[in-house]
């Protein structure tokens, strides 16, 4: 903007999708507005800046806030055996993606659309990695299975584990199986999903 002859001050209007709050995906919890003159900012001997909090929308879907996840068939574990590239994260968001904090505690339930192994079939969700003994005699399991998980109030995300015995190269289309639902009941916020992308065969 130019400044006239004469003229103290400008006004001007800012728009931004991206919330400066929670601290996540490179938030900060502030955003940084820099006014100056000349070129650069730092060699600019007339400049001001002002911290400007963005707070997100209110809350209008369920979504997954991880990469798709590779795992194997009949363990809750990426074939790493790492945790951090095992778990699945279901946040709040707003219209523009931003995670909006729970007023109270969120029941997010869970279901997986997907076909039926030919052998030990089972899937499930949980809160935790920890399974049964791996068969035989039984199918995999989780010792402590779910259908739903918990948002506490005041946050906005949560995580859990998915095991599944049918590989993704037993779909037709791989890439696209399974699909993994969330949603909140009683609201009428939008459904989040996310495809099992090439969930690796264990031999079993």
């Amino acid at each position: 903007m130019s400044f006239l002859g004469g003229d103290v001050q400008q006004n001007f209007i800012y728009f931004d999708k991206m919330s400066s709050t929670p601290q996540q995906d490179g938030r900060s919890g502030v955003w940084t507005l820099r006014a100056f003159v000349g070129s650069d900012y730092n060699a600019s001997a007339i400049k001001t800046q002002h911290d400007l909090i963005v707070t997100a929308d209110v809350t209008a879907k369920v979504g997954f806030h991880n990469p798709p996840r590779t795992l194997q068939a009949g363990l809750p574990l990426n074939p790493s055996g790492s945790l951090s590239t095992s778990t699945l994260r279901v946040e709040l968001q707003d219209l523009n993606g931003n995670p909006t904090l729970a007023a109270s505690s969120v029941t997010v339930s869970l279901t997986a659309y997907r076909v039926a192994s030919s052998s030990f079939d089972a899937y499930g969700f949980s809160a935790s990695s920890s399974i049964t003994s791996p068969p035989p005699p039984t199918s995999p399991g989780f010792i402590a299975s779910t259908t739903s998980v918990i948002i506490p109030m005041n946050s906005w995300q949560t995580t859990f584990y998915y095991l599944d015995t049918t590989a993704s190269n037993n779909y037709t289309l791989p890439v696209s199986s399974p699909l993994i639902a969330a949603w909140v009941n009683g609201q009428s916020w939008s459904t989040g999903t996310q495809n099992r992308d090439h969930l690796a065969e264990r031999h079993l």
